[in-house]
């Protein structure tokens, strides 16, 4: 009897998550994000959820999608809305118009998939203040930190193929440029966005990658 009032009580609880998912989705209005990618991360939200200081406020990196498209949300859980939608980088050796290769090996140049939590800021010399990225899945993309993963801005060169985030750059050669590993945000947004999800917030890099699928934790359809 307590086994099958057991299994009732979960179907109840799995189908009311469900359908909060479907809910945020319809409530967001936002046609440039993935249905699939934020189920994900909300999965991971919860998965991870006492790791995270900063609950209120997650972001989506879908690298399904090719770099000249908006690929970077940042979603406001509690009033429901979508603060930032914006384009970023891949790494160099994940691909050139799509990430299609993921790595969490030291000089890889390849961009991790997975949950990330936002750390401390720092200054750097090449990319002024910089928001550290620890991840949070061990084997796919523990090694952020050593890898010196961080979000950043576009450099200020006055060349296009410096400004290697920007729309610029697209028009120019039809698809955004790439990092090492990093993903780097336009130089009129990042410090507005680094700002939004600083101080311990979720950060979800999804892709449609087998090698991710059979590693992670979570429970990918």
């Amino acid at each position: 009897m307590r086994t099958l009032l057991f299994l009732f009580l979960f179907c109840i609880l799995s189908f009311l998550r469900a359908n909060q998912k479907d809910s945020l989705f319809a409530k967001l209005n936002c046609s440039e994000l993935n249905p699939i990618a934020l189920n994900l991360a909300l999965q991971a939200h919860e998965r991870f959820y006492d790791t995270f200081h900063v609950k209120d406020t997650i972001s989506i990196i879908d690298f399904s999608k090719t770099s000249d498209k908006k690929r970077l949300f940042v979603i406001d859980l509690k009033h429901q809305t979508i603060l930032f939608s914006e384009i970023t980088t891949h790494g160099a050796n994940s691909g050139l118009e799509k990430a299609t290769k993921f790595s969490n090996r030291v000089n890889s140049h390849k961009s991790s998939l997975g949950c990330f939590k936002t750390a401390e800021y720092d200054i750097s010399k090449t990319h002024d203040t910089v928001l550290i990225l620890d991840g949070l899945e061990w084997g796919i993309n523990h090694n952020a930190r050593k890898r010196e993963i961080v979000i950043h801005r576009s450099e200020l060169a006055k060349t296009i193929a410096c400004q290697y985030c920007s729309y610029e750059y697209i028009d120019s050669l039809g698809y955004n440029g790439q990092s090492f590993g990093c993903p780097v945000l336009r130089r009129e947004v990042y410090k507005d966005i680094m700002h939004a999800i600083a101080g311990g917030s979720m950060l979800f890099a999804y892709a449609e990658d087998e090698e991710y699928k059979r590693r992670t934790i979570l429970k990918v359809e």
